[in-house]
């Protein structure tokens, strides 16, 4: 059977009891492909994954060409990527300038991001769709309101930022924070009792 490409391969899809309804909803909206030649991997969210994110949010940005672009941009690399050339570590320039970060696990389990590939290697003419079963947002929050929100995990590493007046540190710039949980501080705090602010700060 001859091949079809990728807008197509997600209309024939796209029925209510097929996956990539939005994904094509939504390509359907912008010029975006006209713009390449070449072949191209699509990691495509499900409905599933649409449906994750608030009616308001997914309303606003099919209404917002430029977001919705650099949206789906992000989910688009250059060339044939097929799951066997995916290796823990791997990563790829996604069409909008962002960096695609793959693990893959001993499971088989094979995480772009933060979103599982839970359907992988549709093959068409000009390119791959991989399912995602998340969209690939762009992250909100800084890390200072990440452990905020999450204070049942991070409450003690929460707690001692605000005592070493870090917070605002994490507020802003660009960090890469190994954030010991709550289970990790409770090994240490007697040992840590009687250090002063500075000194934990020191730490």
């Amino acid at each position: 059977m001859k091949k079809i490409t990728l807008v197509p391969t997600l209309k024939l899809k796209s029925s209510n009891s097929k996956p990539f309804h939005n994904c094509k909803v939504f390509i359907n909206h912008i010029n975006v492909w006209s713009e390449y030649k070449r072949a191209f991997t699509l990691f495509a969210p499900s409905d599933a994954a649409f449906a994750k994110i608030p009616a308001a949010d997914l309303t606003a940005l099919g209404s917002n060409l430029t977001a919705l672009t650099e949206l789906l941009k992000s989910h688009v690399t250059s060339g044939f990527l097929i799951s066997p050339q995916i290796a823990d570590g791997t990563s790829k320039d996604s069409l909008a300038g962002t960096k695609l970060n793959f693990r893959v696990y001993k499971n088989g389990a094979v995480i772009v991001q933060n979103a599982a590939i839970s359907n992988a290697d549709h093959i068409v003419r000009n390119g791959v769709v991989h399912e995602l079963d998340k969209v690939l947002l762009p992250p909100t929050k800084n890390i200072a309101e990440y452990l905020g929100e999450n204070d049942g995990e991070f409450k003690d590493l929460f707690a001692a930022l605000v005592l070493t007046r870090l917070v605002h540190t994490l507020e802003g710039g660009n960090f890469t924070l190994f954030a010991p949980n709550d289970k990790a501080f409770s090994q240490i705090l007697n040992p840590l009792s009687g250090l002063s602010a500075t000194q934990l700060a020191i730490q």
